[in-house]
């Protein structure tokens, strides 16, 4: 099998946090390049950056739009709006889905602490 250049692309993980940095670094007025909008930072592109790693800057990237506010974001690049939206979008479908998930384990743990020990054993196989 002859080689090939598929490894140069950047995975989505490196295009995804690539573009957050070019707009952490458009919220702070400092020099990016386009090529990170297309995944090519130099601190991403053919890293393996630690997913803790990635959400801390994702973190960042929020919590500075969030002291910013609606009204100054307005004011910068359309991609960084959109990725705005997207991502308190995300967030709330992430949040519902947590406390969905956290009400549903409460009844079922509230369900099964009322069951004797025999019943548990014959409905869970204990």
């Amino acid at each position: 099998m002859p080689c090939n250049s598929d490894y140069l692309d950047p995975n989505s993980a490196e295009i995804e946090i690539s573009r957050v940095l070019y707009f952490i670094a458009e919220v702070n007025g400092k020099t990016r390049e386009a090529s990170w909008l297309r995944g090519f930072h130099p601190a991403v592109y053919n890293s393996t950056m630690p997913k803790k790693e990635r959400d801390k800057f994702v973190a960042e990237l929020c919590s500075l739009l969030t002291k910013l506010g609606e009204e100054k974001i307005r004011k910068l690049s359309l991609e960084l709006q959109i990725w705005w939206r997207d991502h308190k979008a995300a967030d709330r479908a992430r949040e519902a889905y947590e406390q969905k998930a956290a009400r549903t384990k409460a009844l079922k743990e509230s369900a099964l602490s009322k069951l004797t020990p025999e019943e548990r054993k014959a409905l869970l196989g204990e």
